[in-house]
């Protein structure tokens, strides 16, 4: 039999009990595998999977190796979402994953807050000016991209890029040192088992509140550098006005 709940992960469950008492799920002569495998594939994580994957698509779409590794990310947040066997516990830390995701698209299609993020060459950014300069109906002519699509897409790398090492910084850390801190009804409402003990919790939370913010340090003047807009080097060298109106030279003949 199980000996957790494969439902919600309550557990330890007695060899005599045939019911999970928090879930009421079958739990006397159920393996966890035959069990997860009963359930087959929900269609609401079926369903995730694909939007998120069309979704990732459209920002990464000419970056093959990072569309893997954002689609292996937030498929594993949005199973722990959408999976019913995940406790509750891994239902947050997804759910706070795919959250983040709606103000970093927000974030992503300002091109005016924080123009720093935009971390392109510089000659893919002039090439953008170029285009902008093209009328609509000859730029659909000559199948030209969308300067706002690529911007986007630019800027929605550089803040992913972010965005899931600080989660895991910060949320992954805080799943494990919590729940050693909350009463028996609580860690029982999270589900699954509690990892660290409370002493081994205190020690974690120091070393914690001491690297997090050194981190902080460390990557704020890389973080300062987003609310500037980025220098142009080929601009540097070939400024607006180019070449510039020299006085005529008295030695040159007329």
């Amino acid at each position: 039999m199980a000996r957790t709940c494969p439902g919600c992960g309550y557990g330890p469950i007695g060899p005599f009990t045939d019911n999970c008492p928090i879930c009421a799920a079958p739990v006397r002569n159920v393996r966890d595998n035959d069990y997860l495998g009963a359930q087959g594939w929900p269609p609401l994580l079926v369903g995730g999977w694909i939007v998120g994957g069309l979704v990732l698509a459209y920002f990464f779409w000419e970056d093959w190796p990072w569309l893997l590794l954002s689609a292996a990310v937030v498929g594993t947040a949005w199973w722990a979402v959408a999976k019913e066997e995940t406790t509750r516990l891994q239902r947050l830390l997804g759910i706070g994953l795919v959250a983040l995701f709606v103000p970093a698209i927000w974030l992503a299609a300002q091109p005016t807050i924080l123009p720093g993020i935009d971390q392109r060459p510089a000659a893919e950014r002039l090439a953008e000016r170029a285009y902008e300069q093209v009328p609509p109906q000859i730029r659909e002519m000559m199948n030209l991209p969308s300067p706002n699509t690529t911007r986007t897409a630019a800027r929605m790398k550089t803040i992913t890029a972010f965005l899931y090492p600080a989660y895991a910084l910060v949320a992954l850390p805080l799943a494990l040192i919590v729940p050693p801190f909350l009463n028996w009804r609580q860690q029982r409402q999270l589900g699954g088992p509690i990892w660290l003990s409370k002493p081994q919790a205190i020690s974690g939370l120091v070393v914690w509140l001491v690297v997090l913010p050194l981190l902080g340090w460390l990557s704020w003047p890389t973080l300062r550098t987003w609310a500037d807009t980025p220098p142009d080097a080929l601009h540097a060298q070939f400024p607006l006005g180019w070449p510039p109106n020299l006085p005529p030279d008295p030695n040159e003949p007329d």
